[in-house]
Formats: C-alpha cells, structure tokens, sequence
C-alpha cells in the first residue's frame, strides 16, 4: 500500500469538496483497501488529508517553490557504519 498509517496529531481545518461520483466510489474502495491493510477503520476526511499531503511532498518542482526538499525515505542500516553524502 502506498500510504503510510495515518497519525492524528495535527489541528484540523475544514474544507468542502465535490468530487465525481467515479472518484468517490474508488475513494470508498482505497478505505476498505485501508481497512484490510492496517486493520483500522479511517474516516474519508483523514484519508482525503493524508493522501493530499503525500501528493504534495513529493512534488519535487512544489517543494522548491515552498524552500524545502520533500521528506527522504530514511535509509536502511546495513550493519556498517553510515557514510555521509
């Protein structure tokens, strides 16, 4: 699954969105896919958020307009002492 559980630790703003039909069905569908991963339920609003966010924080070309690169996967150790690049 592409997205990483969700964490709730941030304030919330609300914002009223209309999408398709069609975009809302698969919605539903990447919630139950959710769901059967993780084994939690999660609001629409929480999904729609976080998947947003990981949209925008891996455009690279927007995360240059915002002064920051986007959010580097951490590296794996490999049982050797790390070299800085």
């Amino acid at each position: 699954m592409k997205l990483k559980k969700v964490t709730l630790n941030d304030p919330v703003e609300r914002l009223a969105v209309s999408v398709k039909r069609s975009t809302m069905s698969m919605l539903d569908a990447y919630r139950s896919h959710y769901q059967a991963t993780y084994g939690e339920e999660i609001e629409k609003s929480h999904l729609v958020e976080e998947m947003l966010r990981d949209f925008m924080l891996s455009d690279k070309d927007f995360a240059k307009t915002m002064g920051k690169a986007p959010a580097a996967e951490p590296k794996k150790a490999t049982g050797k002492a790390a070299v800085a690049e």
